[in-house]
Parts: structure tokens; sequence; C-alpha cells
């Protein structure tokens, strides 16, 4: 028998127990030196290989080989096996380190014992990489030259190439840039020189040139030297190796801004190393991949997966993965503006870089914490430490931190008085490869300009900045660009003002265009898909754990409704039982969201154009004809309005006070919550007519903050027999205006105008209605009563359908199947049941059918190619305002999935009302009316005396606006 053919049937066992049976039955075999050094020598290369492809296997080689030295007696091959051994412990991040080099000693010691000097040489080459780790850097400086010697001598060329990479690890962990890149090129060089032999080699030496390449912003080549190692990796069949060079280079493209590819590599090399069961490595992947999360300001997801990430480190000895997560924490809490627990986080962690002697890990936590500094007010502490901080990394010729450190000492000159300064300063943090430098300094610059008075060459800086900007958000995955936005949104704030202060009304309006809602405006624009649909079969798996994930929770749901009416006999168990009921709901609509942003990041190669993502606003003028459009923008502490028409557009400059805007609106609420308070009790006129006057105060202040400074600008858009036609496109808390009840003392604005709104006025291109198709239905209404918490909603199904002569189901009929079914055959969509708003999670903000939820996520699943959706439910129209001022819950979801447009509510709806305003809006509707002049006449009914003086308090009509096109059903 061949040593190879042995060694294929020794393999083809299942198990170590059986292998081990089979080279006892084989002994005779093995008592032939020939035939076993040849065994032996195959093993360790087994071992090797499976190093970095599949630990359990290399295990199983160390333990063949120990097995062969055991049944022949041959220290030699216990010498391998002690190699082997060492290697997997190195790599594995099993044991700590001493127990490696311990496998590496005997094992020389072996060799020595027998004269073979060469042999025991190579086996110290590992012993050096324990040696670095460790900090020993003298000795195994020393170690790697005598070995050196030994092996040029002898002509071990391939021993030699890992001995190269083993300096670069040496001079790599001194931050020695310079020279460890040179050590790996001279092992890269050195390995293609011996052809086949140093192949192996290769994936590693590619990847570690990257990194140091990386270090020393050589950008373009360490991403060319990332993509040969996985290129060769692959070939070779080296699957951890692929997974550290595909984790490599996702911090490149982090670096550059190629944020949703960064992504997408990361979680590629995720799933091969947990496949391997290699922790160490995938916990260090998701380290990475929170440095993305940190640039989308998912500041409390980071939070929690740095708590779990240092569990695990502690747990497993991940000391370099333990440091990482306390900064990343660090830089959470800074986010949160969290400043002690940020300092006390980065004390920590440079108490601990500071026992491993790291001068990188320290530079790199005084500047997170001269960055804290300067935003807790003290600029000249904060200055030195950055300048300190920016010496440092240029030492170690590391320029892209050095730059950083630049803007962060120029942010602190420019907080300390010190302009000229922080210009110059701002000089030496130019690299245009890296997007946020870029628009850090630009936008830094900006501001500096602005405070000389030069507003023009201000505005060049800012424009510079925000070009930026909206390319890196375009390489993002859709929904992840909000989050993204959220820290940046001064940029646009600060060129609004400037344009304004520089009286160009048209520049400062498409900033304005530019800052918000644009992932919308995307959605629709491109019709991107953000269905829970396989578009791979690598989805496949993916997408039906999201399915058994949702069915779960829908079950979670069931139980939890049926809990709240089930008795308890202690009150306190009750309480236990929900919280815990609460908590796992809560928990699985976490794993739904995190799986399906790892779908949309699969699918997202639209982030790889760039030049599709050149925001450029588009006029809007054209498209407004007789209609007035009334945009808002809150800069600051300042509020514009800007008042738009076909032929004219002004900007001015409102004495809105934000605070006393949102203090308005909580009294506001407040005397909402009286009135539902009300509903249940005999209440007197007097008390009526007392909330319903105090609500119209409130009413009355905050249109003489928001619309009487304009009144004169909305009165050029009237028409002699008609009310003009007003779109008003909200901006920050100002969603939660309900600007068509604001007051001015004598009337309400909507009997002056017909008003509707938009989250943004780019968003008038895409909100027409569609074309009737064959077959078509006028109306489906769906009406649940929620086990009759709501009994006029069936009622009202009923009229909608009898008015446009369409088709109603209601009660137990009224199922999320048939919604989907309903979404193509109808041209308007009603339904009335009760909404849930998610603050907290505004994916699951939902409407309750007969079996169970229909969801923000379930709407971006449908189709719906219609005139009108109307949700007769609670707080239907509340979103959370994301960044950008992104608007995320169900009007958005509804809005992409095809409606031209919307009937929502701003809060909770009283059925009865509701009802009453949904007859008479269908019933205009079905005689031609425009959408806002239907709802502008139902609302202005339950206003006129003869409606009775409780229905007249705009708790019971206003909470209704209209979202989108404003004409006619089609």
């Amino acid at each position: 028998m061949e040593p190879q053919q042995f060694i294929d049937q020794l393999m083809a066992l299942p198990e170590i127990s059986a292998q081990t049976q089979f080279l006892q039955e084989r002994v005779r075999l093995l008592g032939e030196t020939p035939f076993a050094d040849a065994v032996a020598e195959r093993l360790k290369r087994q071992a090797d290989y499976f190093v970095r492809t599949d630990l359990d296997q290399s295990w199983r080689m160390v333990k063949l080989l120990y097995a062969v030295a055991d049944l022949t007696g041959n220290a030699l091959y216990r010498a391998l096996g002690l190699r082997a051994e060492g290697n997997a412990l190195r790599f594995s991040g099993l044991g700590d380190s001493t127990q490696a080099m311990a496998c590496y000693d005997r094992a020389a010691e072996i060799y020595l014992a027998q004269g073979l000097v060469v042999d025991a040489a190579e086996a110290q080459t590992g012993k050096i990489g324990v040696l670095a780790n460790l900090g020993q850097y003298d000795e195994a400086l020393k170690t790697c030259e005598q070995i050196g010697q030994v092996l040029e001598r002898h002509g071990r060329w391939q021993r030699l190439v890992h001995l190269k990479i083993n300096l670069g690890i040496i001079y790599g962990n001194q931050q020695e840039n310079v020279l460890a890149l040179a050590a790996y090129e001279q092992a890269g060089d050195l390995a293609r020189r011996i052809g086949e032999a140093g192949q192996d080699s290769l994936p590693l030496i590619e990847t570690n040139r990257a990194i140091y390449l990386h270090n020393l912003g050589r950008l373009k080549e360490a991403i060319r030297a990332s993509q040969v190692a996985i290129e060769v990796g692959t070939q070779l069949g080296q699957s951890a190796e692929v997974a550290r060079a595909q984790e490599n280079l996702a911090l490149i493209y982090s670096t550059i801004g190629r944020l949703n590819e960064a992504l997408q590599l990361w979680q590629q090399a995720r799933e091969t190393f947990m496949a391997d069961n290699r922790q160490r490595d995938a916990l260090l992947v998701d380290l990475d991949t929170n440095e993305c999360l940190l640039q989308m300001r998912h500041l409390t997801q980071v939070l929690g997966k740095c708590r779990e990430a240092q569990a695990l480190a502690v747990a497993i000895g991940a000391r370099i993965q333990l440091e990482q997560s306390i900064l990343q924490e660090a830089a959470a809490y800074a986010g949160l503006r969290h400043y002690a627990e940020s300092l006390a986080a980065l004390t920590r962690v440079r108490e601990l870089f500071e026992q491993d002697a790291s001068v990188m890990g320290i530079a790199t936590t005084d500047l997170q914490i001269a960055a804290v500094l300067r935003l807790q007010g003290q600029p000249q502490t904060s200055l030195q430490m950055a300048q300190q901080c920016a010496d440092t990394f240029r030492s170690a010729n590391m320029p892209i931190y050095a730059a950083q450190a630049y803007l962060v000492a120029a942010r602190a000159a420019a907080d300390a008085g010190q302009p000229d300064l922080a210009f110059a300063l701002t000089e030496q943090a130019a690299w245009d490869e890296v997007p946020a430098l870029v628009y850090e300094r630009h936008a830094l610059r900006g501001a500096l300009l602005a405070t000389t008075g030069d507003l023009e060459q201000a505005l060049v800086e800012y424009e510079q900045a925000i070009g930026q900007l909206e390319v890196w958000r375009g390489r993002l995955m859709l929904e992840f660009r909000a989050g993204f936005l959220e820290d940046k949104q001064s940029i646009y704030e600060e060129a609004v003002r400037l344009c304004v202060n520089a009286q160009q009304p048209a520049r400062a309006f498409d900033y304005a265009q530019r800052a918000k809602s644009r992932t919308l405006i995307d959605l629709l624009a491109y019709q991107f898909d953000l269905s829970l649909q396989p578009r791979t079969d690598s989805d496949k798996t993916l997408v039906s754990e999201l399915q058994r994930l949702q069915t779960e929770r829908n079950q979670a749901l069931i139980g939890l409704k049926r809990q709240s009416h089930d008795r308890f006999d202690a009150q306190a168990a009750q309480d236990e039982a929900r919280r815990q009921a609460l908590h796992e709901l809560m928990t699985l609509e976490k794993r739904i969201a995190d799986h399906w942003h790892t779908l949309l990041v699969r699918n997202a190669d639209y982030a790889r154009e760039s030049e599709l993502w050149q925001v450029r606003a588009e006029p809007i003028q054209p498209l407004l004809a007789d209609t007035i459009l009334l945009e808002y923008f809150i800069a600051g502490r300042n509020v514009y309005a800007f008042v738009a028409t076909a032929e004219t557009l002004e900007v001015r400059l409102l004495p809105a006070n934000l605070v006393k805007i949102q203090q308005l609106l909580q009294l506001l609420q407040l005397n909402f919550g009286s009135v539902a308070g009300m509903l249940h009790q005999k209440t007197t006129d007097k008390q009526a007519a007392h909330l319903a006057a105090n609500a119209q105060n409130l009413l009355r202040q905050l249109y003489d903050l928001l619309i009487a400074p304009i009144t004169d600008r909305l009165a050029d858009g009237q028409h002699p027999g008609r009310s003009p036609q007003v779109i008003i496109v909200p901006h920050g808390l100002l969603h939660y205006v309900p600007f068509h009840a604001l007051y001015d003392g004598r009337s309400y604005v909507l009997e002056r105008y017909e008003i509707s709104y938009l989250p943004n006025a780019g968003l008038l291109r895409y909100q027409t209605a569609p074309s009737p198709r064959t077959g078509q239905l006028p109306a489906i209404a769906f009406g649940y009563s929620n086990h009759g918490q709501l009994p006029y909603a069936v009622e009202e199904a009923l009229a909608v359908a009898a008015r446009l002569a369409g088709q109603a189901f209601v009660e137990e009929q009224a199922t999320l199947a048939q919604v989907r079914q309903a979404t193509d055959r109808c041209t308007v969509l009603h339904l009335a049941a009760h909404g849930d708003f998610r603050p907290d999670n505004p994916l699951f903000s939902s409407l309750t059918l007969a079996d169970g939820q229909l969801t923000t996520l379930d709407i971006f699943n449908l189709r719906l190619p219609v005139s009108l959706v109307t949700l007769s439910a609670c707080q239907t129209g509340r979103s959370v305002i994301g960044g950008g001022d992104e608007l995320l819950g169900l009007m958005r979801a509804f809005l992409y999935a095809g409606a031209a447009s919307l009937l929502l509510s701003l809060w909770t709806v009283e059925d009865r009302s509701a009802a009453q305003l949904m007859q008479s809006f269908y019933s205009q509707l079905a005689q031609g009316w425009s959408k806002s002049a239907a709802l502008r006449h139902a609302q202005l009914q339950l206003i006129q005396p003869q409606a009775g003086l409780a229905v007249r308090h705009p708790y019971f009509w206003a909470p209704f606006f209209l979202v989108g096109d404003a004409g006619p059903l089609t």
C-alpha cells in the first residue's frame, strides 16, 4: 500500500476512534520507517492545511500524529505532533500562548537530541509569532535572526518564508509599519520564487501586506493585496484565510466609505468563522462591523454588542478584542452625549494599553479622550492632546490616523478661539480617499470661513462637504441611510442659513430638499425591492428563517393578548409574566429586523454605483400649477418658511421658538388626553367648552408662530370661487403640528385653504394617481372592531364600500390574506382598525386585523398601485423622525408600496366621529371631488354648530390629514 492510499483510507473513517484502530491494525506497515515517515509528514501537512480551513480536522491530525508516534516509538513523529499542536493552539485561540510556545520548545529539544539542528530551527519558527504576541520583541528578533541564518545556510526556503512572516508580525506589533511591510514583501517575493512550495503562504502574506499598506495610507494597493489574498486563498481552498482577507478588505472599504460592500464581506467572513468554530475570529468580525454601525449612528445597538463582546472576550482570553470593544463602547457613549460614561470606558482601556505597552493603543485612546474633552468645554486641553496624538501617528507612518487627529485638534482650536490655527490644522488633514476626513475637513473650513463673513467661499466648502457626504451615504443599503445622517444634518442647516443670509432663496431651497426624506425619494425613483424575497439561492435559508421568526412573533403576540385577559392570583406574577412575554417579543422583533437588514445588505449592489447618488434636487415649481407649497426647515434654533408658487419662491425667517413649539404640542396632547378621558363620562357643555377654548388658545399660539408671518404670501394663491390649495412640507418636530387645525382667533386654517402634506417637496413628481385597471373595484374596505373595542369600525367599512360601490371585509373576514389579495384590485383601500404606533421600533407599527398585525415590514412586501389608502386608526400618521428627516413608520411604507395618497391620523381617533367624517369624505369623493376638498368638507361638517359642542373640539375632526396626491380618484 502506498502512503497516500493509506492516508486516504484513514481519512475516510468518520471517527477518531475508528482511525486510531485503523492505525493499530496496520502497525506492521508503520514499522517500516520510510513508509511511516511519509505518513507522518502527510499528517503534519494536513494538520497545517486544516488549521486555516477546519480546526476540528486539524486537531484530529494532531491526535493521529501522536498515535503514530506511540505506535512506532519514534520521537520525531511526536515532534511533528507537537509542532502541529502549537500551530493549532496559536491559530485557534484555544489555551494560552505559553502552551503553544511549550509545544515548539519540546519539539526543538527532540530534534536537538538527535542532532537535527535545521529541524530544531524550523520547529522554533512558530515560537517567534507567540513571542511577538506576548510583547517579548527583543527575544523574538534574536530568535528570528538565529533561525534565519540556519535556514538560509541549509536552503530551507519554504521555512524561511514563514520566518519572514513572523518577522513581519514582530515589527507590526511594534507599530513599525514600514519594516513590517518590507518583511511581508520579502516573504512574498521568496514564496513566488520557490514556486508551488510557496503558494500556501501567499494568502496570509498578501492579507498582512494589505494591513500595513492600509496603515501607511496606500489604500489602492491595500485593496489589491486583499483581493489577491482572496483569489489565491480560494484557489487553494484556504477558507479561513479567505475569510481573514475578506475581513481586512472590509476594513479598507469601510475606511474609504464603501460601507455596504464592507458589510457584505463581514457577513461572509463571519459565516466562515462560525462554521469552523473560530470564536476569536468571529468576535473580531463582530467588532469590525461595529465600526460601521458607529458610522451609521446605531449607537444603542453598538453598546449592546460591546457588552456581549466583552463578556465573550474575557471568557476566551481575547485581550485585543476586549480592548477594541471598550473603545467602541466609549465612542457610542460619546455619540449619545453620555460623556462621563465615555471617559470612564476610555480610562479603563487606557490602563489595558499601558499594561501592553501599546503606543498606538494609547494614542488612539487619547484621541478619543481629546474629542470628548472638547465636547465637555475643554478645548485647550483637547487641542494639546490631539496634537500629541497626531505627532505619534505621524512618527509611526500612519497618515490617515494622523489626519483624524489633526481634525480633532482643528475643531478644538476653533472652539478655543484660534481660527487661524484651526484652518492651518485642516490643511494637514487632507486625505481625499477617505470620505469621513474629506467631509469633516470641508465642513470645518466652511464654518471657519462663515465666521469671517466670506459667505460665498464658505458655501463652496459646504458644497464640497455635502457632495462627499451624499456619495458616502449612497454607498449604504437604503434602510441604513437615515441613521447615518443623524449627526450630519448641521451641514445642510448651515448651508441653508448662509444662502438665506446671502439672499439666495432658490439655493437655500435646494439644500433644504437635499436634506429631507432622500431615502423615500430614492425608493420611489429607483423602485428598489425591500420585500422578504430570496434574490439568490444563498438567500433562501435566510428568508426561510425570517418567515419562521415572523410566525413565532405572531404566536407570541397572541399569547401576550391572551395573557392580558387571564386572571392571576397574584398581581406580581401577572406583571412578571407580562414583562417576560414583552421581552421575548422585542427579542424576536430585533432578530427579524437584523435578518431583514442582512438580506437587504446582501442585495444592495446599487450601493456600488457612486454616480447614482449624486443628489440633485429636482425643480419643484413647474409641478405646482395653481398650488402653493409651504415648506418649513429647521436650522439650529431658526425656523425658515419657504413659500413657493409656479412663479415665485420666497423664504422667511420665522419668530418661532422651538422650545415654545414643543411645549405647546405637549399641552395640546394633554388637552386631547383630557377629552379622550371624558368620553365615557357625563360631560357638561361648560366642561366641553372649556377644553375647546383651551385647545383653540394653544392652536392660536402655534398659528402666530408658524402661519401668521406668511399669510400675505399665502394670500397670493387665492383664486375667486374656491379655496387655495396648500401643500405643507414640515420638518423635524413640526411633523407633529396639525397645521390644518391652527387657529387665528376667528377660524381654523382649513376654513380658508385646502390642505395636504408631503414629507419632501421632491415627492410631488411621484405622487400621481395610477391609471384605472381592467376589473378593478372602486374600493375595498376592511373593518375590524378588535373584539368590540371599536364598535363603529364595521359600520364605517360597510358605509365606505356602499358609497363607492366597492366590497367590504369585516370582523373575521378582515384578514391579512384578504388585504394582500386586495392590493392590486382596487382604487381605494380603506382600513378601519386598531392602530399601534411603535416609537421604539417603527418597523412594527401596525394595524390589528382578525388574524394578526399588518406591520410596516409587511407593507414593504406589498405592491399598492392605488389612488388612496385610508388608515382609519389611531396615530397611523405618526412616525419616528430619523436622520435626514426620514419618517420611519406606516406612512413611508405605504408610499413606498405605491399609494398615490394616504389619509392618516396624528393622534388617537374617536371611532364615532371618525365614522361620520369618513361617510362625508367618501360621499364627496364619489361625486368627483378632489381628495383635499373632500377631506376639508368632511372636517368642516364636524365644525358646524349643528354637529354638537363636543364634536367641534379639534380632537374629533382634526386628527386626519392627507399626504400625497390631492386630486380626485381615478
